[in-house]
């Protein structure tokens, strides 16, 4: 997201959600890499997003843009105003933590902060009319104690999003299961178990699981994966 971590900006003074689909325009423009000097461009790219816990309503938000094939969001947030309720993880508190943990990582105003809870952006259930429930798919856990399962069965019930409930698996270690990979790869149409496996993938998990975006591409498929 911009005002995190390398990116210029202000963290949560627009939708973060904004930044993914800059990013998706970008993708068809011809772009240098810093690697290698090479110019590269990816045409008619399938776009699949895929948001983990916080990354959950960009993906569910991003639905609603037409270049955007799937959305799949894992124990993602559906009402910020749920999540100010939460016994574990509170709002202000985890506002608190997250400046005090991660410094300049995330750059923001409390009142920016605080419009999560007052639901004034970055909500998916203050888009239920313009998302497309046909294109979603949410993995959530029943003991999940962060984001709690219940609004997120009630919101995929309202607009008619398909859901997964799993009996085990709390927040983040329903990661670590092997049945939300099958249920990607049904979803997508796309075997996501070896892009789990791919050494690159790996190798950016283990050094930069705390950063927002990771993305691999293979031919004209895109993943872009937000990271909690």
């Amino acid at each position: 997201y911009r005002g995190t971590w390398e990116s210029g900006g202000q963290f949560l003074d627009h939708s973060p959600h904004e930044d993914i689909l800059d990013v998706i325009s970008g993708l068809s423009r011809p772009f240098t890499s810093i690697w290698d000097g090479e110019e590269y461009k990816i045409d008619n790219p399938e776009i699949y997003v895929v948001g983990v816990s916080f990354g959950g309503p960009a993906a569910i938000l991003c639905s609603s843009d037409r270049r955007v094939k799937k959305a799949v969001s894992i124990a993602g947030v559906v009402d910020w105003k749920e999540e100010q309720k939460s016994e574990t993880e509170p709002l202000d508190w985890l506002g608190s933590i997250v400046r005090d943990a991660f410094g300049q990582g995330y750059r923001f105003h409390k009142e920016d902060w605080d419009a999560l809870w007052r639901v004034e952006l970055y909500n998916p259930v203050n888009h239920e009319e313009t998302i497309d429930p046909s294109k979603i798919l949410l993995i959530h856990a029943i003991d999940d104690d962060v984001v709690s399962h219940a609004p997120v069965a009630a919101f995929a019930k309202r607009v008619g999003a398909r859901l997964v409930s799993l009996k085990r698996g709390g927040h983040l270690a329903l990661l670590r299961k092997e049945e939300p990979v099958e249920r990607l790869d049904h979803f997508s149409n796309h075997n996501y178990e070896r892009i789990r496996n791919n050494k690159f993938y790996q190798s950016v998990w283990q050094q930069y699981c705390c950063r927002q975006y990771i993305f691999y591409y293979s031919k004209r498929r895109i993943f872009w994966l937000s990271w909690p």
